[in-house]
């Protein structure tokens, strides 16, 4: 739809999902022309990049192949299998909420310490909270891993954590992105390394769960087609994000709207599932028989 009176600006109805259609379409163009990862000649040296993907002492991680995608025919589709009205909806909602919740006087309740529940104009917002963390810690890491550094919190004392070769392998191969995360960690022993820093934005323990996840999720390193940002990137946040079951303070569920809310794409995880559910005083009013 045109939203420039001179039309020199316009918006799709499903912008999430024409981004992806170019990505992947992008991607398959390109793939026979960019290596799809790094190769180590050496266990600390990193080596030049070689086709086919990662290499590591447990061997080779490599990109399936997958088919080319004709650009035009998948946004076609796309546009073609978009709801009507899809997005003005999403930003409708997401005004809702934004707005209501500016007021500082708002509480956000937890439900069964799983989902967070505010009051909206016109009805109310449901939040998954893992989902949204999630979110926001996949949005702050692709930031990072494309970007400039996160910061890192230096550790009291450092973790010294065992890990199999594999792991070892993995941590070598992914440091200068772990780096970017902000995790500081050298070797410590023959399989050991040891934790002298963590990502900032994340609890100590929920880091080092995470960078045990991260490590041992490369044996799936390349699969859809992912960059090793992307990867990294999902698999990290997946890790860190709070939990379901998890009591939060009302400070960190006000903060935990806040950020989601200020995310790029708040309305799905990087997974797609859905974040938060609004409910308006409509259906609650059908619902106990009211209209």
């Amino acid at each position: 739809m045109n939203v420039h009176p001179a039309k020199r600006e316009v918006r799709f109805r499903d912008e999430a999902r024409i981004f992806q259609v170019l990505r992947r379409a992008v991607e398959a163009g390109m793939r026979r022309y960019v290596p799809t990862g790094i190769s180590f000649e050496d266990a600390s040296i990193v080596g030049e990049p070689r086709e086919g993907g990662y290499r590591t002492g447990a061997g080779v991680a490599t990109a399936p192949s997958r088919t080319e995608v004709s650009t035009e025919d998948a946004l076609l589709l796309a546009l073609e299998n978009a709801p009507a009205g899809a997005v003005e909806v999403k930003e409708r909602e997401e005004g809702d909420v934004q707005e209501s919740l500016a007021e500082p006087e708002v509480v956000i309740w937890q439900l069964h310490d799983r989902y967070l529940l505010a009051p909206i104009r016109g009805g109310m917002v449901i939040v998954d909270q893992h989902a949204a963390h999630e979110r926001i810690l996949y949005e702050e890491a692709r930031s990072h891993l494309y970007g400039g550094n996160g910061a890192s919190q230096a550790l009291l004392f450092p973790r010294v954590i065992d890990l199999t070769p594999a792991e070892l392998d993995a941590l070598l191969m992914m440091e200068p992105h772990l780096r970017r995360l902000g995790y500081e960690a050298s070797l410590f022993g023959e399989r050991q390394v040891a934790v002298r820093g963590v990502p900032a934005s994340i609890p100590e323990e929920a880091a080092i769960e995470s960078l045990r996840a991260v490590l041992a999720s490369v044996d799936t390193l390349g699969e859809g087609g992912d960059p090793p940002e992307e990867h990294i990137a999902k698999s990290y946040a997946c890790h860190a994000a709070v939990r379901s079951g998890q009591a939060l303070n009302p400070i960190e569920r006000r903060a935990l709207f806040d950020r989601l809310f200020a995310t790029s794409l708040p309305h799905g995880d990087p997974h797609g599932r859905p974040t938060y559910v609004r409910v308006s005083m409509e259906e609650l009013d059908r619902r106990f028989g009211r209209r």
